[in-house]
């Protein structure tokens, strides 16, 4: 029996190693020039890591700031400085009226707080204390006319003043 019982495929050629393809059975291979992409991972991640240090770092740099009174509240009005001081009525009822005089005494303990005394202040009677209520006091500071506007930010007597 010289034949063979089924058809067999044609016997290999040799060819010209620069002109044969990738042999399929191979494993794949990376060519040394291309990136995996890792190194790139990895610097953003750097770059992140970096990011997020520096906006901790300035947040802590604000809350300090903050804390100290850096950002209290002054502002060049174009004629000088004005300020603005907090202070809290105490034990004020939601909504509650408040005497001229119990105001004069918190926006005196506020002022006195910030470092100044204001002589001869004097504020109106207000019927009911609201968000958003403003009352003007007068008085005077170093022998000169002072006001300050009194704005209630909230119904129970926490207050900002600002000053001019």
């Amino acid at each position: 029996m010289s034949s063979a019982p089924f058809p067999q495929p044609p016997s290999p050629q040799p060819v010209h190693p620069h002109l044969a393809g990738p042999d399929p059975m191979a494993p794949p291979v990376a060519p040394a020039h291309a990136s995996t992409g890792g190194g790139a991972a990895v610097g953003w991640a750097v770059g992140a890591a970096v990011a997020s240090g520096v906006a901790v770092v300035l947040s802590v740099v604000a809350l300090l700031l903050a804390g100290s009174g850096f950002f209290a509240g002054a502002v060049d009005d174009g004629g000088g400085w004005a300020e603005s001081v907090r202070g809290q009525v105490t034990a004020l009822p939601d909504g509650a009226a408040l005497s001229g005089d119990r105001l004069e005494w918190a926006v005196g303990a506020a002022e006195s707080d910030f470092g100044w005394t204001i002589d001869d202040l004097s504020c109106p009677d207000t019927p009911a204390v609201t968000t958003s209520t403003v009352v003007v006091c007068t008085g005077t500071y170093e022998d000169a006319d002072w006001t300050g506007a009194v704005l209630f930010e909230d119904s129970v007597g926490g207050f900002v003043v600002a000053e001019f």
